[in-house]
């Protein structure tokens, strides 16, 4: 394989588990409290994620999976997770639990 086509691979594994993650965040944010409606849910969510990654990794090399594509959608995990903390941690400065805009609590600037 090229090198140019695995760069596209990674790079698309790594945009592919952020997109993942933050989907299977707002899935999780909106479900029933039906057991049964959940897991039905979320098993055709996941079954067509996967359908659309392999479609899409078929477009870059032929649907040729490897190893180091799943290393990389965890790292997309792992980026989209430190987003979501540093967004939360921003807004508990920025805003009071009334949802109303608030001081800033943090160093002042001089």
């Amino acid at each position: 394989m090229y090198i140019t086509t695995q760069i596209k691979t990674i790079i698309f594994s790594i945009i592919f588990g952020t997109i993942f993650s933050y989907l299977i965040d707002i899935n999780h944010k909106y479900l029933t409290k039906n057991k049964i409606i959940n897991i039905l849910i979320t098993f055709i969510f996941i079954i067509t994620s996967v359908l659309i990654y392999f479609t899409i990794l078929k477009k870059i090399n032929n649907a040729i999976f490897n190893n180091y594509e799943i290393i990389c959608i965890i790292i997309g995990f792992i980026i989209e997770n430190l987003i979501h903390t540093k967004v939360e941690k921003i807004k508990k400065k920025w805003y009071t639990h009334d949802g109303k805009v608030g001081e800033y609590r943090g160093k002042e600037k001089k």
